[in-house]
Parts: C-alpha cells; structure tokens; sequence
C-alpha cells in the first residue's frame, strides 16, 4: 500500500526505504515511518489494549479536531466528505473511498469508479 523497497527522494534528501523501516540514505539514522494507519489501528487495539472504538477514533476523528476540520472530516455524517475505508475483521483495508466513491479496493473488481 505504499512505496516498494528502494531508494527515494524525500525533499533534497535521499531515504533507502526496506521492508521493515526508512533510513538516510547510507547510514541507519531513521527517516520517517513505513507503517500503514490500519497496522497503527492493529497494534493500538489488540496489543495495548485500547477498544476498537478508541483506536479507530485515534486515526479518525483525533486528527481531524487537531485540526480543526471536522465539519468535512473524521467524522461520517451528513455534509462530510465522505473520506472513509471499509475494514474487514482482522482490522485490515478492503475498500477505500474518497467524497463516497471506491477508488481502492483489495479486489480491484469491486472498484466503481477509478479515479483521484
């Protein structure tokens, strides 16, 4: 779901990134995270403990008002943008949708519209 393993630029800085992590370009100092927000969801559920609705409300709703942006996100309501991903029970992505519409899905056969 992100950048396959190899060598990036990130600004005017290089960044090798693997399976497990991303680092500075020929040294092991950390450049950042290769962690999906659904594994972040996983780990925050079932290895520290926190209820569903808590971590999902942490990659939802707690950015968007650090933001100050939940009139259109973080939230699913009337007059949102309707930005959401549908999970399966293992806590891991299906679909995702952008202003209501599937633009990924793991079956790409169930993409109704491909776009953004």
């Amino acid at each position: 779901m992100g950048l396959q393993p190899g060598t990036y630029n990130i600004g005017d800085q290089k960044v090798d990134v693997t399976d497990t992590c991303a680092v500075v370009y020929g040294t092991t100092t950390l450049s950042g995270s290769i962690a999906t927000m659904d594994s972040c969801v996983r780990f925050l559920h079932k290895s520290v403990g926190c209820s569903l609705v808590n971590a999902i409300e942490c990659a939802t709703l707690h950015p968007a008002q650090v933001l100050g942006i939940t009139r259109s996100k973080g939230t699913l309501d009337f007059g949102t943008d309707a930005d959401f991903v549908l999970l399966n029970s293992n806590l891991e992505v299906e679909c995702t949708y952008i202003g209501g519409l599937c633009v990924w899905s793991k079956n790409a056969d169930q993409i109704e519209i491909n776009g953004y």
